[in-house]
């Protein structure tokens, strides 16, 4: 992959290059850009966590999902739908992507085809959360529940 991107003028050019060939790697850095972009109000940093990478494992996820889904529905009577896609960034930084079931919305979108048609959307991107910075207008809520999974 150096070799091929070495051969390309731009920045720009290298980016359109990895969208072509390694989507993959475009999702995941699309992904960290928008958490970059957030504005530093939005985050609380989060000293003091432990120096062991956290337990993002199948059941410890599960149960980040249950918890969390149990507070929306309890407190905003949404959430019932909770899913959580862990990226580590480096050595260092892990985000867990929280996508929240939230109150049904209706779409109308173009299929490729040129027709359109109406589906609800019950699922939104909720927050980003990361072994540094966590959305701050949530880490009330979500102290006990984070504390226990980068324990």
């Amino acid at each position: 992959m150096a070799a091929a991107l070495d051969t390309l003028d731009s920045r720009y050019d290298k980016a359109v290059w990895m969208l072509i060939n390694h989507d993959e790697v475009w999702d995941k850095a699309a992904i960290l850009a928008h958490a970059d972009s957030l504005q530093e109000r939005s985050w609380h940093k989060r000293n003091g966590l432990p120096k062991e990478p956290p337990d993002l494992s199948p059941a410890a996820l599960q149960q980040l999902q249950t918890d969390i889904s149990a507070f929306f529905w309890q407190a905003q009577g949404r959430g019932k739908l909770c899913h959580i896609e862990p990226l580590r960034r480096n050595a260092h930084q892990d985000y867990l992507f929280v996508y929240l079931g939230d109150h049904p919305d209706t779409e109308i979108i173009w299929e490729s085809d040129g027709s359109w048609c109406q589906r609800q959307v019950e699922s939104v991107p909720l927050a980003a959360a990361g072994s540094v910075h966590f959305w701050h207008s949530l880490w009330p809520h979500f102290r006990a529940i984070f504390s226990s999974a980068f324990s």
